[in-house]
């Protein structure tokens, strides 16, 4: 049996490590499926983005004692909202420039 996400005894809830455990998850069902060693768990740092738009937003990032501004909150987060890394986890083609225009 595999927990992730809000049912799992990690803390704080957060949306990118229930995005980690996922993927660890989907490895270890087809490690399984092919006979291979399970993986587990290692919690990663804690990280916490608040965006404001595209451009906006501040974080707070392991081992930085100061907040990070707008600026590396939307290199993480906000200018592209993850569209590619999902794309890439979900393995679908990410959008094209064309498309995003096209809505």
């Amino acid at each position: 049996m595999f927990a992730l996400g809000d049912v799992s005894t990690l803390t704080p809830k957060m949306a990118g490590r229930a995005r980690r455990q996922a993927e660890l998850v989907a490895d270890n069902i087809r490690s399984l499926v092919e006979g291979g060693h399970l993986q587990t768990h290692e919690p990663s740092p804690e990280v916490i983005l608040v965006t404001f738009g595209p451009d906006g937003g501040a974080a707070q990032l392991p081992g930085q004692d100061e907040i990070a501004g707008a600026e590396m909150a939307a290199q993480f987060k906000s200018r592209d909202m993850m569209v590619d890394r999902y794309a890439d986890m979900f393995r679908i083609p990410a959008p094209t420039e064309q498309s995003k225009k096209m809505g």
